[in-house]
């Protein structure tokens, strides 16, 4: 059975450590080498950016969890949009992995409706 929730402060951070890589290096793989430093890339960056994720109010993670293990994340942000705008706040997918393991069984589709609800 698979889990959506949100990434919680006292989630254990090391599933999402290694999708976080698997995600970059498999980015990579498609020619997109330019996008990312991965060659410089700490687990305590990849800590930080999650961290961040669940103190900030412009943004959110929801993690999929399966066996006890986060199997997948997407990360979103929300803008604000200046006043002549009439869709006052525009969101984004900032990241979305699902392990290689859990795939074809709709865990992302799974995550995009929850961020979308939210």
């Amino acid at each position: 059975m698979i889990i959506i929730r949100t990434l919680q402060k006292q989630d254990d951070l090391h599933d999402l450590i290694v999708l976080s890589k698997e995600f970059f290096e498999e980015y990579e793989a498609h020619h997109h080498e330019e996008f990312f430093q991965v060659d410089d890339l700490r687990d305590s960056d990849i800590v930080e950016f999650f961290s961040r994720s669940i103190e900030s109010e412009d943004g959110e993670t929801f993690i999929a969890v399966a066996d006890g293990r986060t199997v997948g994340y997407i990360t979103i942000a929300v803008r604000s949009q200046p006043g002549f705008y009439r869709v006052r706040q525009v969101g984004a997918i900032s990241g979305l992995m699902i392990h290689k393991n859990y795939r074809r069984r709709g865990i992302a589709s799974q995550l995009v409706a929850r961020a979308d609800d939210d």
